[in-house]
Order: C-alpha cells, then structure tokens, then sequence
C-alpha cells in the first residue's frame, strides 16, 4: 500500500513539474525577440501595448491564464516614440494611437479606419473635459460618461496641487515643466510633417484612464493636445484601475 501510495506522489509530482509555466505578454515577447523572431523595435512597440493596450496585441503574445502580472520596463516606455518608425506597421500604427492623448484621439470613423496613423484632433472631444489648477499648472482630464469620474479628478487634483507638487518642488528646487515645451506632435518627432501646434495650455496635463491591473498608474509621453503623446495617465487611487 505504501508503494502504491509513493509512485501515485512521484507520478503527481512529474506531471506537476511537467506543466509549462504560464506566460505573459512580457515573457512571449522577449522570448520572441531572443529567438530573432521580431526586431527590438517591434519588441518595444510590442510591450508598449502589452502595458497599454491588450485587446490590439496580437494573439500569439496574449497572457497565458495564471500567468504572473508583470509592467514594462522604464527603458521601454522612454523609446517608444524614437523607435517608432523602425517598427513594422502594423504595430507601429497600434502604438501609435496610443500614444495620442486620450481627449485628442480621432472619434471612429469609416475614414479614420483606413487610416494607419490618422491625425489628432485639433479640439478635445466632447467625450472629454478637464479642470484646471492655475497656480500648480496642472489640468487633469476625465471622462464626462460618469459624474464619478469628475469627482475623482476634483480629488486628485487637489492632492497634487496642495501636497504633492509643493513637496516635490522643494525635493527639487524647482517647478515642473508643462508637457507642451517641445511645442510639436508626434508626427513632427518622427519628422512625418512639419511644425504643428501641440497643446498650448502652459501646464502639466494629466488623463484619468482605465489601465490593464497589472500596469503602473503613469504612461510616459510629451504634449497635451492636437497631436503628441499625453502628459501623465492616472489610475484611480495611485495605481488602482478605474471601472
């Protein structure tokens, strides 16, 4: 009996170790790329999405179920722009969406599906709003589909306005810049077009966004309307998904 009993343990126990280790989309994608299957470009734009945007990442790097929750690196977040034009369309034209603020991507349209990389709108949507802090120069955007969402921008706004910008600044020594310095959208970064106008409103623009669970509550980028990447992307309660 006690024979029978150890080879049943042994045999549980070969099967248990022989079960592949669940993925995600980070590990799928770096595997990728240490088997030369994708260029490091297409890596990048890959994690950008992995981070940002799951439902458009290709099948073939979704996350097993199980697997272990995992954010990208800052390297990646940091170079996405610059290696945009390296990557191959597809992804490229993926990435790219996302890296338009939120209040200023197209509406859906026959036309703007046809589209790889459509332009920004010149105005916010109507799906959007913001309120401003003059003397923090900050303007946090919401969504105006929920009143509970205004009021959490209300609440966010004033932490960073009354405690956390003030401490910052004197960590510092100084003010933080507004996200429309650079005065240009991502199609000028990557030299598709010339001089376009690209915010304007002299602050640091911040969007309330729904992230994946796994993702950090920031998403890098630079500018705030009319066409770059938006300035800083919050989740609820510092790191928490709005839903």
């Amino acid at each position: 009996m006690k024979t029978t009993l150890a080879l049943f343990f042994t045999i549980l126990s070969m099967a248990a170790f022989s079960q592949p280790k669940p993925l995600n989309s980070y590990e799928k994608i770096q595997e990728a790329l240490d088997l030369k299957l994708i260029s490091e470009a297409d890596a990048i734009g890959l994690k950008t999405l992995a981070f940002m945007d799951v439902p458009h990442l290709p099948s073939a790097y979704q996350p097993d179920p199980g697997a272990s929750e995992q954010g990208p690196e800052d390297l990646v977040l940091k170079t996405v722009i610059r290696e945009l034009p390296a990557m191959s369309e597809l992804t490229a034209s993926r990435v790219y969406l996302n890296l338009i603020p939120p209040a200023y991507r197209p509406v859906p349209t026959n036309k703007v599906a046809e589209e790889l990389f459509p332009d920004p709108m010149a105005a916010p949507t109507s799906l959007w709003h913001y309120s401003d802090h003059t003397i923090a120069g900050i303007r946090v955007w919401f969504e105006t589909d929920d009143p509970a969402k205004e009021v959490l921008a209300l609440k966010i706004k004033s932490l960073l306005a009354d405690k956390i910008i003030s401490q910052t600044e004197k960590i510092m020594g100084r003010r933080h810049p507004s996200d429309d310095m650079g005065n240009n959208s991502i199609k000028v970064r990557l030299g598709m077009e010339k001089y376009r106008p690209n915010g304007g409103d002299n602050k640091l623009d911040i969007y309330l966004v729904d992230l994946p669970a796994a993702a950090q509550a920031r998403v890098c980028g630079s500018g705030a309307g009319g066409g770059g990447g938006g300035g800083e992307a919050a989740g609820p309660e510092a790191g928490a998904p709005m839903r």
